[in-house]
């Protein structure tokens, strides 16, 4: 494995091969699957076609000045494979420049190329990312009686609260308030006055 290599060699500079480093390797083609070859020009070109195949998970990319023509080969994995050229451009999977790209309100899912709706309380705005951000606290998402959750934070409503991010929001305990969306933490009532669970206001507890 390549990045095993490269980690041997690097290892008393401490160099970490994570999933940037895979991106752009001169000179490997690790063994895959060929899905299929396609005309692109430039390696950037060639590794937004694999992104669009579902079952590519890596990319070989001949340069023109090598055989006169371009030549993008979409590979998935396996062991069967063509030769290695020192000339090719090579790209595999968890390389960010694979991800799929995801609407709004989803994430790319653990296998890079489906997309995931976004657990509640957090958003999207899409793209390759593989996380979606918790919504601040006194915020949390809203689903509509359809079913459809609403890819935006929205404030907690008063008599609720919501005391972190990705907390959601909860209903304010008895003898607490809440007069406030967007609340992080309810108010204890004053002296001489309660209030049930959820409650906006205290009312005197003298009957």
């Amino acid at each position: 494995m390549i990045c095993f290599r490269i980690l041997v060699i690097l290892v008393a500079l401490g160099t970490v091969c994570d999933a940037e480093n895979k991106c752009h390797i001169a000179g490997i083609d690790t063994p895959g699957d060929d899905i299929v070859m396609v005309k692109k020009k430039t390696f950037e070109e060639c590794k937004r076609a694999c992104s669009e195949v579902k079952s590519c998970a890596k990319v070989t990319y001949v340069p023109k000045e090598i055989f006169r023509k371009y030549n993008c080969y979409l590979k998935k994995a396996g062991n069967a494979g063509r030769k290695r050229d020192r000339h090719s451009h090579f790209a595999t999977l968890p390389c960010k420049d694979l991800w799929t790209s995801c609407p709004s309100g989803q994430k790319v899912g653990s296998d890079y190329k489906t997309c995931e709706d976004c657990p509640e309380n957090t958003r999207s705005d899409g793209g390759t990312i593989n996380s979606c951000p918790q919504c601040p606290a006194g915020t949390r998402t809203y689903t509509t009686p359809g079913g459809i959750k609403i890819n935006e934070c929205i404030p907690c409503p008063a008599g609720q609260f919501g005391a972190s991010a990705g907390a959601g929001c909860s209903t304010c305990p008895a003898n607490t308030y809440s007069s406030r969306t967007g609340a992080t933490s309810c108010t204890p009532c004053p002296a001489g006055q309660t209030s049930a669970v959820g409650q906006t206001e205290c009312t005197s507890s003298e009957a």
